[in-house]
């Protein structure tokens, strides 16, 4: 569980955002370093019902290539999560793939204020159960607030969010 204070500082910079519905959105991104670009990003958020319930769906891919001691690296990361209206993180699956190393993956969802995960790394899986804090948010839920809630300049908001990566 991470505390997460926005605004962000990023090295993306991001391409017109575009909306195809009020049900569904989705971003593509330029990724940057050191004036170079070396990748792009695509999320797209559904809002789905779910037994008479909204859920968030974000699907989140990152690309990126770049040269480290002269050779190629090819790093590429994708996620889904679920969370529902408040921001709740309710499941997610993680994967990052280095080729040649084996793709890591974490597959987590919520059960009773428990996160039941699975960690797939270098082929030996593991798992834990961790309980969540009641305030805790989805790692997607800051796009969303982001775009439902204008900051004024100098305003801060806060909040604790789950990042899968970490797990």
């Amino acid at each position: 569980v991470q505390t997460c204070a926005l605004p962000i500082f990023s090295l993306f910079t991001f391409l017109p955002h575009v909306a195809y519905s009020a049900e569904q959105e989705e971003d593509w991104q330029v990724i940057y370093m050191s004036n170079q670009r070396v990748g792009y990003g695509r999320s797209k958020i559904e809002k789905v019902m779910r037994d008479n319930k909204t859920i968030y769906v974000t699907k989140h891919e990152e690309h990126l290539t770049m040269k480290r001691f002269g050779q190629s690296i090819r790093m590429d990361s994708s996620s889904v999560t679920e969370e529902n209206e408040d921001g709740q993180l309710l499941s997610y699956v993680w994967e990052m793939k280095n080729p040649p190393a084996q793709t890591t993956r974490s597959v987590g969802s919520v059960l009773g204020g428990k996160l039941e995960v699975e960690t797939t790394v270098g082929g030996q899986t593991s798992k834990q159960t961790i309980t969540l804090e009641a305030d805790v948010k989805s790692s997607a839920y800051q796009d969303r607030l982001m775009r439902s809630k204008q900051l004024k300049s100098g305003e801060s908001l806060s909040f604790k969010m789950f990042s899968p990566e970490f797990s």
